[in-house]
């Protein structure tokens, strides 16, 4: 089973504070908006389909980029 790590999601997730805890976050996420629960589904139904059969042992980030700036990798 693949790790599936998420930051930022919206006001349907259990981390719905971060919208009012962190209002000027989206500014920072290269995308500039809050994730929702539809980023996180739709790559958790791709790792469960047969497409995904190849992927093993990894972790995959759904954060808009956020990581990467984190990382000082610069964005457009």
């Amino acid at each position: 089973m693949e790790s599936l790590y998420s930051w930022g999601r919206d006001k349907h997730s259990n981390d719905s504070n971060s919208r009012k805890m962190f209002p000027e976050l989206p500014k920072s996420i290269p995308i500039h908006r809050w994730g929702t629960v539809e980023d996180i589904a739709s790559i958790m139904a791709y790792l469960a389909s047969d497409e995904a059969s190849y992927i093993t042992g990894q972790a995959i980030v759904v954060d808009g980029g956020w990581t990467l700036t984190r990382a000082g990798i610069p964005t457009l």
